[in-house]
């Protein structure tokens, strides 16, 4: 029995739309079990992860103690300057390769494919300054913070061993 055009279409058309309905459904329902992992991450580790405007903070969960915190620094608040300064003229760029601005009578040709291109390399080579910047003060933090805690153990220790080597009077 041989199937007619219209309802072979109407089948692969049924077909079609289950098949997408089934991607989008896999699509939110990993996309909500990843959002409640990122949530219950944090508390499974003990530490407490939150973003402000000068930067992370990392609290430890036993009591809320803070332990250290990283502020942006310059390097990356220059960074997103240019980062914005890259996006906005390869968007213009992407239009104009040279912007004439004679017409608001300022005789100046911007080529602005030259400086979203210079922008966006800038803001990379900046990314990669910065990224080295927050790793050295990063360690150089917990650095010093470790060196304190071994001296002040070492102190203790050998204070302590100083006392029960002491002969009694």
């Amino acid at each position: 029995m041989p199937l007619p055009v219209y309802r072979l279409r109407r089948w692969l058309a049924v077909i079609a739309v289950l098949f997408i309905a089934v991607v989008a459904g896999t699509y939110f329902y990993a996309r909500l079990r990843l959002r409640n992992v990122l949530k219950e991450l944090p508390n499974k580790i003990g530490f407490d992860i939150k973003q402000t405007a000068t930067g992370f903070q990392f609290s430890k969960s036993d009591g809320k103690r803070t332990l250290f915190t990283i502020e942006a620094s310059d390097w990356g608040k220059f960074k997103m300057v240019v980062q914005i300064i890259g996006v906005v003229a390869a968007l213009i760029a992407h239009h104009w390769a040279v912007l004439d601005l004679h017409q608001f009578r300022i005789p100046l040709l911007l080529p602005v494919d030259v400086i979203a291109r210079g922008a966006i390399w800038f803001m990379v080579l900046i990314s990669l300054y910065s990224a080295v910047d927050y790793f050295v003060a990063f360690w150089r933090k917990i650095d010093t913070r470790v060196s304190r805690e071994r001296r002040r153990k070492i102190f203790v220790l050998s204070r302590k061993r100083r006392k029960r080597d002491a002969p009694a009077v």
